[in-house]
Order: structure tokens, then C-alpha cells, then sequence
């Protein structure tokens, strides 16, 4: 019993002390400024500060309340204003690279490696250009590597190149063409709307992208039947497209 009734003692002695202290500030003040100003203080203070903020509350409240609100229209408008900026933005980025591109292939004209045929005519070599292509593909100059492509595209049209050359550079276009980042943000767009409307005009469709310009659209279309993404058929003046249709592998 005793060592219960020393514990009991001991913690309402502590227990004690602490009450002590925490009342010891407000036994201070009651005695320096007397008990109507203390309980002033310690009623009025907290009061004044939880009114201070419901009225703060209250005035942002009105604030948020007083902002216009904005119609559907207005809504509509501005995201199509924003969605417009933000394609006028893509367009502006896309040519600037081509832009830069193109200006790298008219000021290095040593780039084009010509040598003269028994015959006097001059030809390209194809092995060289074709091993400069592959290296700014691998250092990651897309931009750089597609021009190219394209003006060997051309120039292999218009040149009597061997078969082989041919072959070999269908080959490296069709390769890039899987690994250009241009190709897939095309395609990625354009698809679905394929798929959706089979038989579309291929300059009908380019309006709907106006964040590829039109040579940049060419180029996927083309490349894109040639990799069998898509099936095109010429009607007039451009091409109709459709889905490329998928060959399943037959029963045994």
C-alpha cells in the first residue's frame, strides 16, 4: 500500500508542477493588469483573430463570386483559339527544322559526290551518299537524313540508275521510314481518319492536318503504301486511301 500511495503522491505532485506552469503566465498578468483586462485578453484575442479570418474567408469568397463566368461559347472559343495557336506553334517548329535541314543540303553542295561516266555524263555515287545518310540517321539528324532521302528520291527518278540502286535505296527509305519520328506523328493522326472513311481523297485529308505541311504529308503517304500501312488509288489529281488490308496466314 505504501509504495501505491508514494507513486500517487508522486505523480499528482508532477502533475501538479504542471498545471503550475502553464497557469503561472496568466497569474502574472492577472496580477500586473488586474482580472477584467486579463480575462479582456484572453477572451478578446482569440475572438478578434477567429473573426479577422472568417471575414477574410468571406471577402475571397465574394472576390471568386464576382469573377465573370464564362458562357459555353466563350469556352468553346477560347480552346479553339488556344488549339489553333497551338497547331500555328507545331507548324512554325516543322518548317523551321525542314528549313534548316534544307539549308544544310544547298550550303555543303560537297555532300553531292558526282563523278563523270565514260559516256560524259555525270552520276551520283550512290554508295557513298547513300553511307552519309545512314550516319546522320544514326547521329539522330532526322531532318537532315529525310531531305536527303527525298532529293535521292528525285534524283533517281530522273537518272538512269541500275536496278540494284534502286532496290538498295527502297530498301534504306522504307528502313528510315519505319524509324522517322515525322512518319509515326503523321501516320498516328492520319490513320484513324482512314480507317473511319475508307476511300478519302488524300489532299482532302491533308487539309484536316494543318500541322503537317503538304510535302510532309506526301511523304507519308507515299512511304506508307510502299511499307504497306496504307492502300492508295489514284483518283484524279491526288489518291484515295484506305487501310492497307491485313493478309492472315491461312490454316494448315
Amino acid at each position: 500500500m505504501s509504495k501505491q500511495s508514494d507513486a500517487a503522491s508522486g505523480f499528482a505532485i508532477f502533475v501538479g508542477a504542471i498545471l503550475f506552469i502553464l497557469a503561472y503566465p496568466f497569474i502574472w498578468l492577472y496580477e500586473q493588469v488586474g482580472g477584467r483586462l486579463l480575462f479582456a485578453i484572453v477572451i478578446g484575442i482569440p475572438t478578434a483573430i477567429f473573426v479577422y479570418k472568417d471575414w477574410k474567408k468571406d471577402q475571397l469568397r465574394k472576390a471568386e463570386e464576382a469573377k465573370p463566368t464564362e458562357s459555353a461559347e466563350e469556352k468553346s472559343a477560347r480552346k479553339k483559339r488556344e488549339a489553333e495557336e497551338f497547331h500555328a506553334q507545331n507548324i512554325q517548329i516543322i518548317q523551321e527544322r525542314e528549313q534548316q535541314a534544307q539549308r544544310g543540303v544547298e550550303h555543303n553542295p560537297a555532300r553531292v559526290h558526282t563523278v563523270e561516266t565514260d559516256d560524259g555524263y555525270l552520276s551520283i555515287e550512290w554508295r557513298q551518299q547513300f553511307d552519309e545518310i545512314k550516319q546522320a540517321w544514326n547521329a539522330g539528324d532526322y531532318d537532315f537524313a529525310r531531305a536527303w532521302l527525298q532529293k535521292l528520291a528525285y534524283a533517281i527518278t530522273n537518272e538512269n540508275t541500275p536496278p540494284e540502286v534502286h532496290e538498295k535505296f527502297k530498301k534504306l527509305m522504307v528502313a528510315f521510314t519505319r524509324d522517322d519520328p515525322l512518319y509515326a506523328e503523321v501516320m498516328s493522326a492520319a490513320l484513324p481518319v482512314i480507317e473511319a472513311n475508307p476511300g478519302i481523297v488524300q489532299s482532302t485529308l491533308a487539309k484536316q492536318f494543318p500541322q503537317f505541311d503538304a510535302e510532309q504529308f506526301r511523304y507519308a503517304m507515299y512511304y506508307g503504301e510502299i511499307i504497306g500501312d496504307v492502300a492508295r488509288v489514284k483518283s484524279g489529281r491526288s489518291y484515295a486511301l484506305s487501310a492497307a488490308p491485313v493478309n492472315l496466314p491461312k490454316d494448315q
